[in-house]
């Protein structure tokens, strides 16, 4: 089986990309979180191995998310189609389950919210201080496998239907128009006002202008299969799976600079 990318989203949080062909047979999945330094950039250790404090065993099962909200550490069962709640200084799960849609794995919190897509065509809202669900939104493509906050709406990307879409994260209400993006997009990155959509069956990156929600340009690359991006403040990066390179982008032009 195959997993797309653990990132961090708004700050804090992990976003992971479950992607709807593959079979997630892991129990539990974890991200694991690595940090940068001199010493880890020239190749050495750092530090001694990590020590398991414990193990939590969840009410559902296959794990395919887990947010942290500065209180509670949020987990999303893709196979029991629930999300629950964890104290992280003592392990205790807090609560009782929240149903989300059949197949939960994107999901982002916004303004004391937590979104959580699902493998079909909805997204549970749940306000995070009750613990209790919103409202159901329900979008025009399916089987969502990113949610992105550009800071006023949530893009949704839709792995099955190969649209992005957005809506208010207030209201749940849907803005404008979906848009066609990359074939199978799985990873949205937002650079200076830009969205831009990496598609896993293609060679394709969409760049998207927030501001009137229309494709300024489709960049096509030498390799396929993208499977994640991000942005160092000034380039995007985006990961070429079947090609094991990386290619480097001018966001502003769409200009290719280079591969690794």
């Amino acid at each position: 089986w195959k997993v797309g990318v653990c990132s961090l989203a708004s700050g804090h949080g992990l976003s992971l990309a479950i992607f709807p062909q593959i079979l997630v047979t892991a129990a539990a999945l974890a991200c694991a979180l690595v940090t940068f330094s001199n010493s880890a950039v020239q190749g050495a250790p750092i530090g001694s191995p990590v020590s398991v404090t414990r193990n939590i065993t969840m009410g559902g099962s296959n794990i395919s998310n887990l947010l942290y909200d500065g209180t509670y550490v949020w987990v999303v069962e893709w196979s029991s189609n629930k999300v629950e709640r964890i104290n992280p200084s003592t392990g205790a799960i807090v609560g009782s389950p929240i149903s989300v849609g059949a197949n939960p794995g994107a999901a982002v919190m916004v303004n004391g919210h937590l979104f959580v897509g699902s493998g079909t065509n909805t997204v549970t809202d749940i306000d995070m201080s009750t613990a209790s669900v919103t409202r159901t939104i329900t979008l025009t493509g399916s089987n969502i496998s990113q949610l992105v906050y550009d800071g006023t709406s949530i893009w949704a990307l839709s792995w099955s239907s190969s649209k992005a879409e957005r809506f208010n994260p207030t209201t749940g209400a849907l803005v404008g128009s979906a848009v066609s993006v990359a074939t199978n997009p799985s990873m949205g990155t937002i650079i200076n006002g830009h969205l831009f959509v990496t598609g896993t069956s293609g060679s394709t990156v969409t760049d998207i202008d927030i501001s009137t929600g229309a494709v300024t340009r489709t960049i096509t690359l030498s390799g396929s299969n993208l499977a994640s991006s991000m942005s160092d403040g000034t380039n995007l990066w985006v990961t070429l799976f079947n090609n094991a390179k990386v290619a480097r982008i001018n966001p502003t032009t769409g200009a290719i600079l280079g591969y690794t």
